[in-house]
């Protein structure tokens, strides 16, 4: 479970590329958590279940239509109280 306010961008991937996918998680993690505009917008697209946004935005930070393929998406928001609330959505 990523920590409070973070976003887990697991990617699908056979043993052969699971390097480059984790690495392309991370980036993509660390570029919309940079992104207070991208940021917003994907967590509306995840609470939304906006599976089109969810993967233009992954698009966007360099995470490939392959990684994207069957990928889950878990947001731990705490912005309502001490409970994480956990939203998930598989594209």
């Amino acid at each position: 479970m990523p920590p409070d306010n973070a976003t887990a961008i697991p990617v699908a991937a056979t043993k052969a590329d699971l390097p480059s996918a984790e690495k392309s998680a991370k980036a993509a993690q660390a570029e919309i958590g940079a992104s207070r505009g991208d940021k917003a917008a994907l967590v509306k697209a995840v609470r939304a279940k906006d599976e089109s946004k969810v993967r233009s935005l992954l698009q966007k930070h360099g995470v490939s239509a392959r990684q994207r393929e069957g990928a889950k998406i878990v947001f731990a928001d705490t912005s309502q109280g001490a409970e994480p609330q956990n939203t998930k959505v598989t594209i």
